[in-house]
């Protein structure tokens, strides 16, 4: 027998959101009642229940009459030398030392001494989360002599990130800890500080995942006994981990409930606004998903309708209807557009801008949850790269994001790369129905719509789904991401590379500006695609080029540009 509880889990007492889009909405951190968040975690298994609301204890004195409970707070800390910080978990404390935590707060020394010395158990949440973007590898080492425990599995923020804590806990050495003690001038005070505990614990908000990660330890039958068992580190984390479908599922409940408070109830049954975020909130209630491939497997199937085993899960149905809800929006705004300005009645072309509206609404918190799981990569890499190599490793599989896979020149570049790079699959991720060369694995999206170019014989341009292929690129486990033209696919792909932190590689093709004037008869076209093709692989971090277009090359990227090309040709 074991015993289970959800260590990091949040109530409405937790009231200072760290997303950009609910701070802009001006909404709460969360609405959960704290009764609440106690029945959810005991009907879904846990022993022990406790809330670790931020600096506040409110509402684990709530219900620290019922069984089963103990006080808990998430404290927010800091390094006294440059106000970096932390967020340190305290368990099993009491409001005479609640309030002694928050004088101590911010020095982080201090409060490590306090906690240690009176025995509290405690742990550093999420430790390679920079809560106010100061955090460094620096800050880091420091954390791994100064404390014992470490949130190893968050069921919240990406995954990697927690991967990345278990392994370096794993891998560290009394070496290598004594010399980060001396180096930093920090007393461990641990007998064997190189020796981590990892716990886990749901950082929940929007009351949908508590009691889904949790830390486990032998049976406890009180809560005296599981506080005792934590303090020895005879326990594990356990659940799932983070990831950005579940950090943007809870905000569309957050932002949902904060819709049902703030306005009246007819309005609200009326607005379709609302309809939209209850949708989403709930899952994407029945929507159908294609299965996104998962890191180390190709699915075959496409991002939307091809292929692929339908599955039943909530986060990701939500993030279909998202994709669905946004691609009616944008068809909306550019067929009423278009409508409009046939009839010359350029306001109403204007008006039609209006139908962006459900496609913010349903597509920021995504971009919101991307951004805040992904800006941390640098420091991650880091960190994995200094302490555990291994979890810093990218996958050996390229997505290439192209809007036709005709097998032109891009093509032919790309799987002459394929022989003298790293890479040992690219997958194609396009809207083009076209038939793909064969050593090439392939994933469609079919376009939310195919836009006229200019002249009757050129074929109309499909605008990708933007969500469905984010999701791709976050879920399908790619070390690195390709773009051949700025094509809407090429200009989505190095927006997700830079979103998603992945390196980026352009394919230059040196035919694109002189297509584009055959195409428009349009010198000053030309000469526009030649700005544009320079200032695209600008934006790479490496640019391929095939030998024979090296003078090319030299002659529209420049100088510095040709040398990466070289290197990569």
């Amino acid at each position: 027998m074991t015993a289970r509880c959800d260590l990091h889990v949040h109530s409405k007492h937790s009231n200072r959101p760290p997303e950009w889009i609910l701070r802009r909405l001006g909404s709460p951190e969360s609405f959960m009642e704290p009764l609440e968040v106690y029945r959810r975690c005991k009907r879904r298994g846990m022993r022990f229940v406790t809330l670790s609301d931020h600096d506040e204890i409110g509402g684990a004195l709530e219900i620290a009459h019922l069984p089963d409970t103990f006080v808990s707070c998430e404290v927010t800390a800091e390094f006294p030398e440059d106000g970096c910080q932390i967020h340190c978990l305290v368990w099993g404390i009491d409001e005479a030392r609640h309030r002694m935590i928050q004088e101590l707060r911010t020095n982080l020394y201090a409060l490590r001494d306090y906690l240690f010395d009176h025995d509290i158990a405690h742990a550093v949440a999420h430790p390679l989360y920079r809560v106010n973007d100061r955090l460094t590898l620096e800050h880091f080492e420091k954390l791994l002599v100064l404390f014992k425990r470490f949130e190893g599995r968050n069921g919240i923020h990406d995954g990697r990130s927690n991967q990345t804590v278990e392994a370096i806990a794993a891998q560290l050495t009394p070496e290598v800890l004594f010399d980060l003690a001396e180096r930093h001038r920090i007393d461990p005070r641990d007998p064997e500080p190189w020796v981590k505990r990892l716990t886990g614990g749901s950082d929940d908000h929007g009351g949908i995942y508590c009691a889904t990660t949790w830390t486990e330890t032998p049976e406890a039958a009180t809560v005296g006994a599981f506080l005792e068992l934590l303090r020895r580190g005879d326990h594990s984390p356990g659940g799932a981990a983070g990831s950005a479908l579940r950090l943007t599922r809870s905000l569309y409940a957050i932002a949902w409930e904060d819709v049902r408070r703030r306005f009246p109830g007819s309005w609200r049954r009326r607005s379709p606004f609302e309809r939209l975020l209850r949708r989403l909130a709930r899952g994407g209630d029945g929507a159908t998903v294609i299965a996104l491939p998962r890191p180390g497997g190709l699915g075959r199937g496409g991002g939307r309708g091809e292929g692929g085993a339908a599955t039943p899960e909530p986060d990701r149905r939500a993030l279909a209807a998202a994709s669905d809800a946004t691609g009616a929006a944008l068809r909306r705004m550019l067929y009423g557009g278009a409508r409009a300005m046939r009839r010359g009645d350029p306001g109403a072309a204007l008006g039609a801008l209006s139908a962006l509206g459900p496609a913010i609404a349903a597509a920021a918190p995504y971009l919101s949850a991307l951004f805040a799981q992904y800006k941390d990569a640098p420091l991650v890499r880091a960190a994995a790269e200094r302490f555990a190599p291994e979890a810093g490793e990218r996958p050996p599989r390229a997505a290439w994001l192209c809007d036709g896979i005709d097998g032109g020149p891009a093509g032919r570049v790309l799987e002459a790369a394929a022989a003298v790079t790293r890479w040992r699959e690219v997958v194609v991720l396009t809207c083009d129905d076209a038939l793909a060369p064969a050593s090439l694995a392939v994933r469609r999206f079919e376009p939310v719509v195919r836009l006229p170019l200019a002249g009757p014989e050129l074929p109309p341009l499909p605008l990708p789904p933007a969500l469905d292929v984010l999701g791709d690129l976050e879920g399908g486990g790619y070390g690195e991401v390709v773009v051949s033209a700025p094509g809407p696919m090429g200009l989505l792909g190095a927006a997700a590379a830079r979103l998603l932190g992945l390196p980026l590689t352009c394919i230059y093709d040196p035919a694109l500006p002189r297509l584009a004037r055959e195409a428009t008869g349009s010198p000053r076209i030309q000469d526009l695609a030649e700005d544009l093709v320079r200032w695209f692989c600008g934006l790479a971090d490496r640019v391929l080029v095939h030998p024979l277009d090296r003078l090319s090359a030299e002659q529209r990227l420049g100088a510095a540009s040709l040398e990466i090309a070289r290197q990569a040709a």
